[in-house]
């Protein structure tokens, strides 16, 4: 357990709560780091990755059409990270197939991280990396699933601690004392507001997603909402043109070091292993992030190609965007979003059909789902474990 005294690290402090148990309370940011070679090399190597990442997405035509689908992928894997169910193919097909009912339960949890970071990356420009946005956030996030009745939005009010549910005795960490949360969010706020000058973006996330999940201020929710204001910081810093990084992957691979580090900065004040698990994620999937975005131009270019010389229809190649943004589509969903009759669309997916494009998913009459083969297969290959294994790599 930690803490299971008085102690007191580089990165805090315990105090002590009830029944002879500590909580940890952690110090306001930054701490002191040590850039050694190693970490500055790595540091370096990530900072390049992402501006590779940016370039590519600005440059290439129609990157901009996986944003969505990424912004997805992140979804199913941080909420995978806490127990869902729910599948990259899974989401795409529920979201696509407006007659398919309510969605599962662990379906709906993922539509609402989806949804939470939609709402968020409108309203950061606005709102900044406030309480007022991790607040808004956490009850988009909690909405109708199983955190619904555990204040949405509003920071705990009883002492929690992370662990197996026998009890307090057996807790691997026993975050602050819910007094002290509300001080400590507005101190995490202003370090957003106004990050030490210098301090790098990708530091500042790293830092961040410690503190947040070091203060634990929700009752549930919180490995989700860490993870998700990632993303909001990177864009808001302008150092990532939208939801282009997906680094749950990454920390989903490899759960018990990610656990470890957070772990590691309270109990030993040990800032840099966290610092370069971290940035080793990132330089992971840009990699990643980087070459489906090529992948993807390169098929769509490939693509539209073979559409201009097999047929003249201008409908063609918007609906294959749209097949880009999500490579399950229904008649219905394909003639509103393109502004044609249903029967237009339908004639327009047994076009791609016959192209042998598209398939038939399932077996009904009515109602069919279509989809792209190569388009899913595609952004799972994005979705699964990342070519990089090892997280401490020099």
């Amino acid at each position: 357990m930690f803490p299971d005294g008085p102690v007191e690290t580089s990165t805090g402090r315990a105090v002590p709560i009830h029944d002879g148990y500590w909580a940890f309370v952690p110090r306001p940011l930054p701490p002191e780091i040590e850039y050694t070679p190693a970490l500055a090399a790595l540091l370096a190597e990530a900072s390049a990755g992402l501006a590779a990442l940016a370039a590519t997405a600005d440059a290439l035509p129609g990157a901009g059409l996986l944003a969505a689908p990424y912004l997805r992928i992140e979804a199913v894997s941080s909420s995978r990270i806490e127990g869902t169910r729910t599948s990259l193919g899974g989401l795409l097909r529920a979201e696509a197939d407006a007659s398919a009912g309510e969605p599962t339960d662990d379906a709906r949890e993922v539509l609402n991280y989806v949804q939470a970071t939609d709402w968020g990356l409108r309203s950061v420009g606005r709102l900044g990396l406030s309480i007022r946005l991790i607040q808004a956030l956490h009850g988009i996030l909690v909405r109708g699933v199983r955190g619904a009745v555990r204040s949405p939005g509003q920071f705990r009010r009883d002492q929690v601690h992370i662990g197996p549910p026998a009890g307090i005795a057996f807790a691997s960490y026993i975050p602050p004392p819910p007094g002290d949360v509300p001080g400590l969010m507005a101190g995490l706020a202003d370090f957003l507001r106004e990050p030490p000058r210098g301090l790098p973006p990708l530091v500042q996330a790293a830092l961040m997603h410690w503190h947040f999940e070091a203060i634990h201020p929700f009752e549930d929710g919180n490995g989700r909402i860490g993870r998700l204001l990632i993303t909001l910081l990177l864009c808001a810093r302008g150092v990532l043109p939208g939801p282009l990084l997906c680094l749950s992957p990454f920390i989903e691979a490899h759960r018990g070091d990610y656990y470890d580090g957070l772990l590691a900065v309270g109990r030993d004040g040990e800032v840099e292993g966290w610092l370069t698990f971290f940035l080793a994620g990132v330089v992971a999937q840009a990699g990643v992030a980087t070459r489906t975005l090529r992948a993807a131009a390169k098929l769509r270019d490939e693509l539209r190609r073979r559409l201009r010389e097999e047929s003249r229809s201008p409908n063609l190649p918007v609906l294959l965007d749209l097949l880009l943004g999500n490579p399950f589509v229904t008649a219905p969903r394909a003639a509103a979003v393109m502004g044609v009759s249903g029967q237009t669309a339908r004639n327009l997916l047994d076009t791609l059909m016959e192209f042998g494009l598209v398939e038939q998913f399932g077996e009904r009459r009515r109602n069919r789902i279509y989809y792209a083969p190569r388009l899913l297969r595609m952004l799972e290959e994005a979705a699964g474990p990342p070519d990089r294994m090892d997280p401490r790599r020099p």
